[in-house]
């Protein structure tokens, strides 16, 4: 791998951190429907990715890919589960520690 494609690679999983992690945090905030509606899109997209790049670079199923695995699946904007608002809070910033600690 050239050190461009290390960089650009970087690049996408810190874009892939950093916009999650930050919309999830906002989602504690008030905001209309939309917004989380979009919030789970994003949240969704960047874990496939996230666990996608994790993968490539570790070549096995390990216990950070089995988490963005669960992350895609209660994110899943087409059909995710229905939480109460508190629980989605807790589920928000759980969700967001795991992105920058993973």
């Amino acid at each position: 791998m050239s050190e461009n494609e290390k960089i650009n690679l970087h690049s996408i999983e810190v874009l892939c951190t950093v916009v999650p992690v930050t919309l999830l945090l906002l989602a504690l905030l008030e905001w209309p429907y939309a917004y989380y509606q979009v919030l789970r899109l994003v949240v969704s997209v960047c874990g496939v990715i996230l666990a996608y790049y994790h993968y490539d670079r570790v070549n096995k199923l390990d216990a950070i890919i089995l988490l963005l695995g669960c992350m895609v699946v209660v994110y899943n904007p087409i059909k995710g589960p229905s939480f109460k608002r508190a629980t989605w809070e807790i589920v928000n910033v759980a969700t967001a520690v795991l992105l920058v600690v993973r």
